[in-house]
């Protein structure tokens, strides 16, 4: 992924205080979210699992956007099934909302298979190209635009530094992600195995995205020797963070995640894009959209604030020195 198709979150920044201050909004509103396996009460303002959803909400009330006020929320969940993607598209888009935010690449594609018309904007984990989302970043087109977690290929070639750092001897990692997730990071990973010598393994989670799923894989990778884990940004993932954490350290295995959640939960490392810096684009997305911007005119937005944090009371919990470069490169030290 080319990092001058993007365009980065701090980069546009500058003109949203601009839109904040015009003319709010006097209308009722309405949108739609649509979670892969998250419940229907994790995507709220008030939820403690998590600052992605407090984020967006704050964001759009600072833009003048008040949920049962001049704003109604329509909120979907597959509870991880994803037979049921195409059918809950089929719904959300016969309520006819104003705009549907879907915060997985993988549960956009059902959208974008039934309608060319309804707004759709995407947090996609991924390279939302390689995807099938859009054809062209800078430039999306049709009735999709969004925000990608990750900044480019080398995202994710980071996090197998950071273990590698952690473990300077490291040979054999596992990752964890779906089948689908997996098959795109595919060049990443062989990237990564060929300029590291590390040797990277799965196998890749099925769907759907149960609890067993992880168990299994995660068995099945520790039988293959591997002496440190990478988790992909899979939101399918997410919702299972705490059995993942616990499973993790039940084996002492050091790891590293793609969110601060998993750090939250016991985990030992993340390095993370800043999520309410990702919430609020999206939320300014969904604004423009509703102002009258298409969305195939708003260029896919790229984060541009990264966060690395160690928990060291899970570092002790399982007897692991962290080398003292590592500690200093962290942004924050979690006791």
């Amino acid at each position: 992924m080319r990092r001058r198709d993007f365009i980065g979150l701090a980069s546009v920044a500058a003109a949203w205080p601009l839109a904040a201050r015009s003319q709010q909004p006097a209308n009722m509103y309405r949108i739609a979210i649509v979670h892969p396996t998250a419940p229907v009460a994790d995507l709220t303002e008030e939820t403690t699992h998590g600052e992605f959803y407090p984020s967006f909400f704050r964001a759009l009330r600072r833009l003048g956007y008040i949920e049962g006020q001049n704003l109604f929320v329509e909120r979907w969940t597959a509870e991880g099934r994803t037979d049921r993607y195409e059918e809950i598209a089929r719904e959300v888009i016969g309520h006819k909302p104003d705009v549907v935010f879907v915060p997985t690449g993988r549960m956009a594609l059902p959208f974008k298979h039934t309608t060319s018309t309804l707004p759709i904007v995407v947090l996609a984990g991924a390279d939302p190209i390689r995807m099938g989302i859009v054809e062209n970043l800078s430039r999306p087109g049709a009735n999709i635009t969004g925000v990608t977690t990750e900044a480019g290929p080398a995202f994710l070639g980071k996090h197998f530094q950071l273990l590698r750092d952690l473990k300077p001897g490291l040979k054999k990692a596992g990752f964890l992600a779906p089948r689908q997730g997996w098959e795109i990071w595919q060049p990443v990973l062989t990237a990564t195995s060929q300029s590291m010598g590390i040797s990277v393994v799965g196998p890749m989670v099925e769907s759907p995205f149960k609890e067993q799923d992880h168990r299994a894989s995660l068995a099945s990778m520790i039988d293959d020797g591997i002496e440190g884990l990478v988790v992909s940004t899979a939101f399918e993932i997410l919702a299972h963070r705490p059995m993942i954490v616990q499973l993790v350290q039940d084996h002492r295995l050091p790891a590293i995640y793609p969110f601060r959640e998993y750090v939250n939960d016991g985990g030992l490392m993340s390095y993370t894009s800043d999520f309410r810096e990702v919430m609020t684009g999206l939320a300014h997305y969904v604004d423009l959209i509703l102002r009258g911007t298409k969305p195939g005119d708003l260029p896919y937005l790229q984060p541009t604030r990264f966060q690395f944090a160690i928990n060291l009371k899970a570092a002790r919990a399982i007897e692991l020195n962290i080398p003292a470069a590592l500690l200093a490169s962290a942004d924050e030290l979690i006791e």
